[in-house]
Parts: C-alpha cells; structure tokens; sequence
C-alpha cells in the first residue's frame, strides 16, 4: 500500500510540473479565443444596428415620399380648380406655405413649368404613373425627394412638389455610423471603430473610449484600408496608440468595423488564473495525500459489496445462477456431502407475460420466491437461475417421505402465493428434486438429475413434484418417486 501511496504522489508531481508548462499557453490561446469571440459578437452587434439604423431612414423616407405624394395629390386638385386666380394672384406660393413644402411646379406634358412657386432642380416630362421619388446624394442623404401628381382635367399635364431636403432631420452615411457607434456600449478598454472601406477615413468611434486610432505601419488613410482590408475575418494583433492591442474586422456594407482589446488585458488575466489555479492544484494535492487511504478503503469494501451484489438476482434478492454454482460447489467440495438439490419451473408461466406483460410476469417471480424463502430455512441456498427457473440447495440428507412432505407443503404454499393466476390463467409451480448420497460428484451431474426429475413431474401433469432416487450401488437401476399436490404417488 505504502509503494501505492509513493507511486500515487510522484504521479502527482510529474503532473503538476508537465500542467506548470503547458497551462500558460494554453490558458493565453484560450485567453485569445475568448476575446476574439467577444470583438466578433460586438462587432456582429454594432452591424446589426448599423443595418437597423439604415432601415429606420429607409422606411423613414418611404413614409415621407407617402406623404408628400399626398400633398402634391392635394396642390393638384387645387390647382386644377383654380388655375386663373392662382396664376394671377400668386396663389401658389400661398399654396407652398401651407404645404410646407420647398417648391411647387405646374408642368406640361413636355416637363415645361408653366406656373412655379419657389426653387428646384431640373424636372423632365412626368411619368405616365406619377408617384414618389428620391435621388440618391453622394453622401448617402436623397439630393432630391419629390411627388408628381398627375392631371386629367386641368390645363396642365401634372403637378411637381419638392420637399425640403435639409429640413427632413435624414442622416448622411457618416452621421448615421456616427450615431450607432455613440449609441454602442462597449468596456472601457474595448474600442470600436468604422473606418470607409473605400478612403480609409475614420468615421465614427464608440463614445467611451480612446478617441484616437494611429495603427503602426498604416502612415496613412489608403494603408489603414488596405492593412483593416487584409484582416477581415482573421485574428490580428496591431500595435494602436502605442499599445498591442487583440482587434477584429467585419464589413458592413462600405464600412469597416474595427474592434480591439488590448493584449496586456489578457496576459493580466492569464497570469491571475494561472496562480489561482496552481494554488488551488496545490490544496486539492495535500487533500488528495491525505484522503487518498481512506478512498482506497473505501474502494476495497465497495468492491467487495459489488463482488457480493453480483452474486444475487436483482429482481428477487436471491441467489443467481453463478452465485449458486459457486456454493453448490462448495458443498459438493466437502467430504461425503449429503443433501438434496430441488429444481423448480412455473406452469404457464408463459401466459402470464403474454396477457399481462413483463411487469406481471416479475411480480408473478417475486411472489413464489417470497414463497421460497417462507417454505425453507436460512441455511438452506435458494436462487433463481434465469426466467422462470428457481432452485434449491438443502445441504443435508432427509428421508424420502419427510422430502415428500416438503415438497408438498412448498406446492401448497407456491398455489396460495399464485392464487390470482391460478384461476386465470392455471399457473402453478412443478419441482424436480434429486438427492445426494455420495454418487454425484459435480454440480452439473446433480443439476441434470435434478432436471431429469423435473422433466418428469412437468409431463405428468405439472402442478407436482417428483423425486429422482439415486443410483444403486452397481448403477443397474434408478428409484423414482412422484407426487401430485395432494400427496398421491
């Protein structure tokens, strides 16, 4: 036990010396993991409410191109009832007050203006449909957003109102990545950036953080394109603002996002856990050492209690076939043994499971051994050898007509323990018993005498025991005995 105990110990400290080694950059790999785990999440997170942002304006101007088509709608009708008076009393510029609106534009067919009331760019011929227009800008703000309204009985081919573009509160595509990277949330030593994929000017930066971002080795806007470019999609480590710092890169549309960490933060946080853990192999060594002895004990009776549950039938607590054999042959071992091995075998058992299934057929099993281990004594070895097949060991010799009697008392009590499926379905138990006198001299010849006797009793009618006499002393001839329930030959 003591080479056990050195053995266990030096296995120990091999192990905690070759974890020494490996811990650390295993701990910095995952460290790094981790983190870039974190930046693509935060950056997956900023993406989603840049697109989010994008498709508020977008739905933002499809509500306003509604609306002003409503009004040009309104200024048609108008116009068209009142064409003279609004012609020769500037009506129209009353008109384009009241619509709040930048110009208003009476067209021909031609996309000539016959009456105007306030400034516009160019217009052309009106579309047969009409409808709502916005022209993109440079700058990803509409340059222009106007309605046409069609006329059908007015002296005009339609009429063009322009809303007022800078009044409209729409973002351009700066100030919109400007305003989701303020609206980020990130940790203090965790920096977002957006930087144009096409110039590489820096767009936006997250509010809570260093307002700076000077990489090492992009001396200007097309090489921060080119060097954010070439680590999309990859871990990288850049030198920013002076410090190595652990970044990530998603495009979202012409935009990169840029997040980093540094890398200082990780290696802090390696070198913590690195001792708390040491620290903590350390005691949970020493608790080991020292209760090591008592869970080898305890390992040494559970291992007994296992060897010991092996031996027993689950379902009803006695022996099985193995742990029967092996005191069967421990009797047979001794000197003269005398005694008598009975073999039992449930009648119809077979309809039982059929009808009431599995779990009646083990309540039925667990009955008549309850019934067994009731009719025989403590010193006698009862087990069950698989299904519906129990036997017993009586580990002395009895005379032929008190073992009648027996038998006939366990068939009586076997009856009452199965009365229930007796009636329906004419269950019952035969016996086969087989004694030893000092003829048999292995377990298997007894059991097959014992087996023969039940062989019998089975085909004389079950529900019966019969006793298989033991050869004479020149083997000439074999007595046999059976009984019926009753005690009848």
């Amino acid at each position: 036990m003591k080479k056990l105990y050195r053995r266990l110990a030096a296995t120990f400290a091999l192990s905690t010396c070759f974890l020494a080694l490996l811990f650390g950059v295993s701990l910095y790999g995952r460290g790094m993991t981790e983190s870039g785990h974190a930046l693509r999440q935060l950056l997956d997170s900023a993406a989603a409410n840049l697109k989010a942002a994008g498709d508020d304006q977008d739905e933002r101007l499809e509500l306003l191109k509604e609306e002003l088509l409503a009004r040009a709608r309104v200024v048609e009708y108008i116009v068209a009832r009142d064409y003279g008076a609004l012609e020769a009393n500037d009506g129209l510029s009353v008109l384009r007050e009241l619509m709040d609106v930048a110009c208003i534009r009476v067209l021909d067919e031609n996309g000539s203006v016959l009456m105007q009331s306030g400034g516009g760019g160019e217009v052309s011929a009106p579309e047969a449909s009409g409808g709502a227009y916005a022209e993109p800008g440079a700058d990803g703000r509409p340059s222009a957003i106007y309605a046409v309204a069609l006329s059908t009985h007015g002296p005009f081919a339609a009429v063009r109102v322009d809303a007022d573009v800078a009044r409209l509160g729409l973002l351009t595509r700066s100030e919109l990545v400007r305003a989701t990277l303020r609206a980020a949330t990130t940790e203090y030593e965790t920096s977002l950036v957006a930087v144009d994929a096409g110039t590489g000017e820096v767009l936006a930066m997250s509010e809570n953080n260093s307002q700076q971002f000077d990489v090492a080795g992009a001396a200007s806007p097309d090489e921060l394109a080119r060097l954010i470019g070439g680590a999309e999609g990859k871990a990288a480590v850049w030198t920013v603002n002076g410090a190595l710092q652990h970044a990530a890169v998603l495009r979202a549309g012409n935009v990169y996002l840029v997040a980093f960490s540094p890398v200082s933060r990780i290696l802090k946080s390696m070198t913590r856990t690195v001792f708390e853990t040491l620290t903590g192999i350390g005691v949970i060594g020493l608790l080991t050492f020292l209760l090591v002895h008592y869970h080898i004990r305890r390992m040494e009776r559970e291992l007994l209690c296992a060897q010991t549950e092996a031996q027993f039938d689950k379902l009803t607590g006695l022996y099985n076939r193995s742990g029967f054999e092996r005191r069967a042959e421990e009797f047979l071992a001794q000197a003269q043994p005398r005694g008598v091995l009975v073999l039992f075998d449930l009648d119809n058992f077979k309809r039982v499971n059929d009808a009431e299934g599995h779990p009646e057929g083990d309540r039925v099993l667990r009955a008549f051994a309850d019934c067994l281990t009731v009719s025989f004594r403590k010193s006698d070895c009862i087990g069950r050898l698989g299904g519906d097949e129990f036997i017993v060991l009586i580990p002395n010799a009895i005379p032929a007509c008190i073992l009648r009697e027996k038998l006939d008392a366990v068939l009586a009590n076997a009856r009452e323990a199965l009365r229930p499926y007796r009636e329906k379905y004419d269950a019952s138990a035969s016996a086969g018993a087989a004694p030893a006198d000092g003829s048999v001299h292995s377990y298997a010849e007894w059991y097959r005498r014992a087996d023969e006797a039940l062989y019998i009793a089975k085909s004389l009618g079950k529900d019966r025991h019969y006793v298989n006499g033991s050869p004479r002393e020149k083997g000439d001839r074999t007595e046999h005995t059976a009984h019926d329930g009753s005690g009848g030959a």
